[in-house]
């Protein structure tokens, strides 16, 4: 054997490559463990350090104590004590609990029989005691077995609570991470029910004891002012994500002082979006790289030019990379006679041209989007990190729009990196639409294009093969109009992608 092979970094890229290939990986590494014991220790800390769930270690008990149907995974017998042992010569390997272990592992999809959480809940016969992240969509039987999974180790939590909590679970798991989970980083935490779980008083205390959280997620949640308080001087807080209004930050900040010093993503609500532009003025934005605003009630179109200004004027033109404004519930703006100066237009988003390494911008209130191809140019022109962009609602634009389909080559041209894309526009062209449109430019990251308008006056084969030429992997159109051409255009794409795809291969080839 090489001698190489006797230092353990290398051997841990190898084991690590090894892993991630697309085929046979985890079987290639559980081989590669039992080869030999130099092998043994750093091959299965690879292959147990990440679990998409239990499953993994439960088939490590005796073959006629569970059984596999479909995907459920349940017991057949009463498992001894000994049989659960069989379990802990790996549980203490696994560091991150509920996240995907491999690209193309199916055990995420097995679903585990409830009693087996009760067992495991009742007397704790597992030890995942090197755990350092865990998430986890949790129910009325795994809370008290997440409990036990709670120590000092522990750095990141997420949790997708359940929506009905009778035994009051909830908030005593809540409650305890302060005394369990002394040194949390990281806390997210969703419940999708209309009834939440009342944590007000216990948030209060938790960010006050938990002083080293980093990331705090809790988009579903409305914090209270001692909460908040807390987090406004906390010294580590990067990422801020919860259901409060910017109104309640303007009523908690300090008179004096510095408000969220190392503060880089901000998620919040807002009734008025001048209350957003009054926040920014009063904490620290110079680091912030994320910022994501709901909006409850439709914002103005001068409102929304002027938070875009305070964005210019307060954030770091370099490191502000994401910029969502979206709104609850946005109303369809067709059918209302709207005036001029209520349009979103080029002027409108003329301040955010500043930021050059722009990477997602989603403007989706309820305002009518007035754009032609020259004003949607100007922004691929000044943001060539683009990957997500979307202008108006999903309902349109508020009137006919004036960007044509010409703007989807300048899109193809300046933004190769772009994933997500949905504009309105009509189905007119300039190109020469029988040849190559894109002049060898294209968007191949994107499979779903949104914001269409009607069809009907443009030949389907002929606007596939223009959409092909530009986004050579597109498979879904939604058009916000009931129109044939546009399912005549998704069947005849597969076609000429395929024919596309022909040619290229051919075009490869030497001579």
């Amino acid at each position: 054997m090489h001698r190489c092979l006797g230092v353990l970094d290398v051997l841990q890229n190898i084991f690590s490559l090894v892993f991630q290939s697309p085929t046979h990986g985890s079987m290639d590494l559980a081989q590669l463990a039992v080869t030999c014991q130099l092998f043994r220790a750093p091959a299965l800390d690879i292959l147990w350090r990440t679990l998409p769930n239990l499953a993994p270690l439960i088939r490590c008990i005796p073959d006629d104590a569970w059984s596999l149907v479909g995907n459920y995974l349940s017991l057949r017998r009463t498992v001894a004590d000994s049989e659960w042992a069989r379990c802990n010569i790996y549980a203490p390997l696994v560091r991150r609990l509920g996240y995907a272990s491999h690209p193309t592992s199916c055990t995420g999809d097995i679903i585990l029989d409830p009693k087996i959480f009760e067992i495991l809940s009742v007397k704790p016969i597992i030890s995942f005691s090197n755990l350092q992240e865990l998430r986890w969509r949790a129910d009325r039987t795994t809370m008290p077995w997440i409990h036990t999974l709670l120590g000092p180790q522990l750095f990141n939590l997420d949790l997708d609570l359940p929506a009905e909590d009778p035994n009051f679970f909830i908030p005593v798991l809540i409650n305890s991470l302060k005394r369990t989970v002394p040194c949390l980083q990281q806390l997210r935490l969703s419940q999708s029910s209309t009834s939440r779980t009342d944590l007000s008083r216990i948030f209060s205390s938790l960010f006050s004891d938990l002083n080293r959280l980093e990331v705090i997620s809790c988009g579903d949640f409305v914090f209270p002012d001692d909460a908040i308080r807390s987090l406004v001087v906390s010294p580590t807080l990067r990422v801020l994500c919860t259901k409060n209004d910017a109104a309640d930050f303007l009523w908690c900040l300090p008179g004096i002082g510095l408000s969220f010093p190392q503060l880089q993503h901000l998620s919040m609500q807002t009734k008025r979006l001048q209350d957003c532009s009054a926040l920014l003025r009063r904490i620290e934005t110079r680091q912030l790289k994320c910022l994501d605003v709901i909006s409850t009630y439709q914002p103005s179109a001068a409102r929304v030019h002027g938070f875009f200004q305070t964005l210019e004027e307060r954030c770091s033109h370099s490191l502000l990379s994401i910029i969502k404004l979206q709104q609850l519930e946005p109303e369809p703006p067709i059918g209302i006679s709207w005036a001029t100066d209520e349009f979103i237009t080029p002027t409108t988003t003329k301040p955010l041209l500043s930021f050059q390494n722009l990477e997602e911008l989603s403007i989706t209130v309820s305002c009518p989007v007035d754009f032609d191809d020259s004003g949607i140019e100007s922004m691929a022109v000044a943001w060539p990190k683009m990957t997500i962009f979307q202008l108006g609602n999903s309902k349109g634009w508020g009137r006919r729009a004036r960007t044509t389909l010409d703007i989807y080559i300048s899109v193809a041209k300046h933004w190769p990196r772009l994933k997500y894309l949905s504009i309105c526009f009509t189905c007119h062209t300039e190109a020469a639409i029988y040849q190559r449109p894109g002049n060898g430019h294209c968007c191949p990251r994107v499979t779903v294009l949104n914001g269409t308008s009607s069809a009907e006056d443009m030949h389907s084969g002929l606007l596939a093969s223009f959409l092909s030429d530009i986004f050579p992997n597109l498979e879904l159109i939604r058009s916000g109009y009931v129109d044939e051409t546009w399912l005549r255009v998704e069947e005849l794409l597969r076609t000429v992608h395929a024919v596309r795809a022909q040619e290229r291969s051919w075009g490869s080839r030497s001579p």
